[in-house]
């Protein structure tokens, strides 16, 4: 579990909690159509692209990027 999974609890949010609850609405839908995309980083600048690159070492994410990116 996330950090923020673990320590989120509604007392924390104080009366901001209220303001938003206010505000949310429960619906449900049925999904008729579903299109994925795949966006990897090739809006990025060259450096910010590498850098992203960088840190994620060499797996299969890294190497889909690079053969989108070329």
């Amino acid at each position: 579990m996330a950090e923020w999974q673990i320590n989120w609890c509604v007392e924390r949010m104080g009366a901001r909690y209220a303001g938003l609850l206010a505000h949310v609405i429960a619906f449900r839908a049925i999904v008729v159509r579903s299109s994925a995309r795949f966006k990897l980083g090739q809006d990025e600048s060259d450096t910010s692209f590498g850098e992203i690159l960088s840190a994620l070492g060499d797996n299969a994410l890294a190497r889909a990027m690079r053969t989108q990116r070329d």
